[in-house]
């Protein structure tokens, strides 16, 4: 089990600004320690772009309409790996050279992949006085643990020995601008600034530029992005196989609308593309008015169907049996899914008793994790976290709108925290 640390720091800024062609401005943010990525995919301190030419890949820009801040419309910065026309203000960037605390600017990789972060404007600028020049409130959006371009490997970082290096404070990874002090002894935290102790056993002599004597060896030290091995302090149980458990209703309504069969032909067509092979496991529930578990035992010529109908008083039966690995009792499942819309064909229950299966399929996955996938086709009207309609078109606009949107039942939030308290991914699809 693996989780990853990731320094690239790619921010989207959109901002709505009174330019005369009244066009949107996308704007690129770079955080990077004192590094500015050029078009040409290398990395160095900012410098003046080169001049524009309007002969590149023929283009052939119109006179262009600058706005106060000197951004253009979108029309002029859409063509990939053209520097756009120079204003005012040649672009948006943030040179955090004052963080390069630990290592010798442009001596670690930052991580950084034109095709994962390309740059659409050059220059740099000052954001605050974006901000108060546009007198709008700036938003950012932030996309870690990008997957790494082909043929390149993230570096994989394991602290058996000393636990995972944080800052005792505001709990920051060491990393590549953190800087060593007291002969290596402490060091200093780029964010809080606090001074940290050196774990013996990850101590290093520093040299006579304060470098660590060890940083070629130290990929948390010198890349942008790099994977810890979770030790047992990170995780809730030790890892377990993959686990895809089915939640599919079977009311009227979700067999009139062909549900069950578009869910039947998905499910066995995905069969083979489940991560985790061998040791992948899976399982199902049904449920209209009563809940139906299914035992798929590989020794079994077809599942077997236990249906349970007190609503009030939920448990498991055969829990040893209801989660398979789906190598083993391959035979099993595809003859499940072969048979399942027709089991339910001639089904007339028009109820749901959607917050009973739900209570199930945690207690069936709760003490391993895994994704629970539901497929659900109608308002839940039996057991806990029964609802009812409560769209009213004669409120919309008035004071009492809002009063749709808060929650009738506490049951989903109090299941929702169940789920994440035990790793287990619910995804809906109606």
């Amino acid at each position: 089990m693996t989780w990853r640390k990731n320094e690239k720091v790619g921010v989207n800024l959109y901002c709505s600004h009174a330019l005369s062609d009244r066009q949107l401005c996308s704007i690129r943010v770079l955080l990077f320690a004192g590094e500015i990525y050029d078009q040409q995919g290398g990395y160095g301190p900012a410098a003046s772009p080169a001049p524009f030419s309007a002969s590149q890949r023929g283009y052939m820009p119109t006179s262009p309409v600058v706005s106060p801040a000197g951004l253009y419309s979108r029309d002029h910065i859409q063509h990939p790996g053209i520097a756009p026309p120079m204003g005012v203000s040649q672009g948006l960037a943030e040179d955090f050279s004052s963080l390069s605390l630990g290592s010798v600017p442009g001596s670690f990789d930052t991580g950084l992949d034109p095709e994962i972060l390309p740059r659409p404007l050059a220059g740099d600028v000052e954001p605050n006085s974006l901000a108060a020049m546009w007198h709008l409130p700036l938003g950012a959006v932030v996309c870690p643990l990008a997957e790494a371009p082909d043929g390149e490997e993230v570096p994989i970082v394991n602290f058996a020995t000393t636990g995972i290096i944080r800052c005792r404070r505001c709990r920051t990874y060491v990393n590549p601008y953190v800087s060593f002090t007291d002969s290596g002894r402490k060091w200093r935290c780029n964010i809080c600034p606090l001074l940290n102790d050196v774990p013996g056993n990850y101590f290093a002599h520093l040299d006579a530029s304060g470098r660590r004597v060890d940083l070629d060896e130290r990929p948390e030290l010198t890349k942008g992005s790099c994977e810890y091995v979770a030790p047992a302090e990170y995780m809730v149980r030790p890892p377990m196989p993959p686990l895809y458990f089915f939640l599919i209703d079977v009311s009227i309504s979700a067999v009139k609308s062909g549900m069950l069969e578009v869910v039947a032909q998905t499910i066995k067509f995905c069969l083979d593309k489940l991560p985790g092979f061998p040791r992948t496991q899976i399982g199902f529930i049904t449920y209209d008015s009563t809940i139906h578990f299914y035992s798929m035992k590989s020794s079994l010529m077809q599942p077997q169907m236990m249906v349970i109908s007190d609503l009030d008083d939920i448990f498991v039966p055969l829990p040893d049996d209801l989660l398979v690995n789906l190598s083993e009792s391959r035979n099993v499942v595809d003859a499940f899914l072969d048979s399942f819309p027709s089991m339910f064909q001639d089904n007339m229950n028009v109820e749901s008793a959607f917050g009973p299966a739900l209570k199930a399929a945690f207690m069936v996955m709760g003490q391993l994790g895994g994704k629970l996938l539901i497929f659900q086709n109608t308002l839940p009207s039996l057991g806990a976290g029964r609802l009812r309609l409560r769209d009213d078109a004669r409120i919309y606009g008035t004071d009492r709108e809002h009063m749709l949107r808060i929650p009738e039942d506490p049951f989903y939030r109090q299941m929702a925290a169940d789920f994440t308290r035990w790793v287990v991914h619910p995804v809906w699809q109606e």
